[in-house]
């Protein structure tokens, strides 16, 4: 939303969509190779966003 009124202006709408896909708990397993628990979900998304955010 903060980007579609402008008020987030460093993010574009197109990595949000692809963080709100590949966030998801199988596409964290897919990505990762194995699966994971609650917590190990958590810690892969975190690094994600931090990497695709550039750790804004």
């Amino acid at each position: 939303m903060g980007v579609h009124l402008g008020r987030i202006k460093d993010i574009e709408i197109r990595t949000l969509n692809e963080l709100f896909v590949i966030t998801q708990p199988a596409h964290l397993q897919k990505l990762h190779g194995e699966r994971l628990t609650g917590e190990q979900r958590s810690s892969v998304r975190a690094d994600i966003i931090r990497s695709k955010l550039g750790g804004k």
